[in-house]
């Protein structure tokens, strides 16, 4: 019995049980954490898009977890949820090593990018 969901949660989903299982819930967000470096999404050409790929904008909201119909303010709770999960002073309060917060910054990053992007898109849209 595999895995479900698709390849980018998989390492996410791995290193938080095994965390989890090692040292309980902060085991579980640094495993999850660590995770997330074997994730697919990972991939530098997949973290920073193209702006001009059309599938760019398909990346950014796939990053929020949300899809182009979705309102503007889901879009920003989706945004301030990825935020708070991610950020690298909230890592780094945890007490987790060090590259466990560059990898935060890296996340946090993404998310930043990704939303700035989806407003940019939806105020030219909207001019």
């Amino acid at each position: 019995m595999g895995l479900k969901g698709n390849k980018s949660n998989k390492g996410k989903l791995v290193g938080g049980a095994v965390g989890f299982a090692m040292g309980g819930p902060v085991g579980a967000i640094a495993g999850a954490l660590f995770g997330h470096m074997f994730d697919g999404a990972n991939a530098t050409s997949e973290r920073i898009p193209s702006a001009r790929s059309a599938r760019s904008s398909d990346h950014a909201y796939a990053v929020l977890e949300c899809v182009p119909a979705d309102s503007d303010a889901k879009i920003k709770q989706a945004y301030r949820q990825k935020v708070r999960e991610f950020h690298p002073d909230a890592i780094a309060a945890r007490g987790l090593p060090e590259e466990f917060i560059r990898i935060a910054h890296d996340k946090f990053t993404e998310i930043r990018n990704a939303y700035d992007m989806i407003q940019k898109e939806r105020t030219q849209q909207q001019s």
